[in-house]
């Protein structure tokens, strides 16, 4: 268990890949007004389904259902660049606005969840009945302040910052510091994020005006010179823009859970030539749409952000491209002997499949490849499979 705070309420929280559990002491609930509570655990678009695990005189225990595209607040921050994140904020409104139900959020963000581009809440109080009970306008404009604080800069501890420390010093921040309303702080997100949009679409038309003024220029210079910058003008005219439109349209496919056509829209790129922003995206993409099993990309996911080394975002997008034998480079490279086992299981799959290849070769192949396989497999602590030399 793990204590979590809103700022003013420690509630304990046990997660697991599909569960979320939170217990509350004797003095967050009322045990004779719990049956009507459990009427508006059913879930819909802004929460989470849940239902009573335990209840008694000295415990309250509640389970909620984590959907398995699911994603935690704290890991989407850690996974997705500032754009995104800022993209997303408006979508914590909902949570902060003063509530017109029952319910109440307990708005931490351990307690939050991203599907798709919803932020969806767990844990809920309900009255008095169920703690966290109505909040103060007071309480809900920190909160929300802290919460906008703690996703630009995640390393910042969010109960902290609700009560006032540990507050960051850039422009943005100060003058969240200075507005006391929820209405004022979400205005001050919606010009962020507007800044942000024009920012990205301004690098657009700035390329595509440079590309113009190179032609433009180009056009009047004659010999070798104009040969040689045409040819600059040409790769950044039908390679540097194309690129950029091509990476911003990955990224929009990514956030829909949209794997296959990320994958199109980067597939004339080599690794080397992405931003690591868009090799994490055309990674994570690959490695969705691989063989393993939901348990095992669960995994892999698990140890896979932003800021991974690049040899192991290239690892995946090799995999994903066919490219087994650079794949097998690469996972040599990083030493992770759970790479170099899938490369070489790929390797023995592929060629297995080949009906071109030359019989003898393919024989050797696929006999070097099996040994490989089930000494890794020993290695791991696995047994020898199908790959079992005769």
């Amino acid at each position: 268990m793990t204590l979590i705070s809103d700022g003013k309420l420690e509630l304990e929280f046990k997660q697991n890949k599909s569960e979320l559990k939170v217990t509350l002491g004797a003095d967050k609930y009322r045990l004779t007004e719990l049956a009507e509570y459990e009427l508006f655990l059913s879930g819909d678009e802004h929460y989470l389904p849940g239902k009573v695990l335990k209840a008694n005189e000295d415990q309250l225990t509640l389970s909620y259902q984590l959907p398995e595209k699911a994603l935690a607040l704290t890991e989407y921050v850690k996974r997705f660049d500032r754009a995104a994140v800022l993209r997303l904020l408006p979508q914590l409104y909902w949570v902060v606005d003063e509530q017109a139900g029952l319910l109440q959020p307990f708005i931490a963000p351990e307690n939050l969840f991203v599907i798709g581009q919803r932020i969806v809440v767990a844990h809920r109080g309900f009255k008095s009945s169920v703690a966290p009970f109505k909040e103060t306008a007071e309480l809900r404009v920190k909160q929300f302040r802290a919460l906008v604080l703690y996703l630009l800069e995640p390393k910042q501890d969010y109960a902290k910052l609700v009560n006032g420390a540990g507050a960051l010093r850039h422009t943005f921040a100060q003058q969240l510091a200075k507005a006391t309303t929820i209405t004022a702080l979400e205005s001050l997100v919606d010009q962020q994020v507007m800044t942000q949009e024009q920012v990205a679409q301004k690098t657009l038309v700035t390329v595509k005006k440079t590309k113009f003024q190179m032609l433009k220029w180009i056009a009047g210079i004659g010999s070798v010179i104009s040969v040689i910058l045409l040819g600059v003008t040409l790769f950044w005219g039908f390679y540097t823009v194309p690129k950029a439109e091509h990476i911003v349209t990955a990224q929009a496919r990514f956030l829909n859970d949209n794997y296959a056509d990320t994958t199109k829209e980067l597939a004339r790129y080599s690794p080397e030539h992405l931003p690591q922003s868009a090799r994490y995206v055309l990674a994570v993409s690959y490695i969705q749409l691989d063989t393993l099993s939901s348990q095992q990309k669960k995994a892999v996911l698990k140890n896979i952000s932003q800021n991974s080394n690049s040899n192991q975002l290239n690892y995946w997008i090799q995999i994903g491209r066919g490219q087994y034998t650079e794949a097998l480079s690469l996972a040599k490279n990083i030493g992770d002997d759970e790479y170099i086992l899938h490369a070489y299981t790929k390797l023995y799959t592929a060629t297995k499949n080949n009906t071109t290849m030359d019989g003898a070769k393919k024989q050797a192949e696929l006999s070097k490849y099996r040994k490989q396989i089930n000494e890794y497999l020993k290695k791991l602590g696995g047994e020898k499979n199908e790959f079992e030399a005769d």
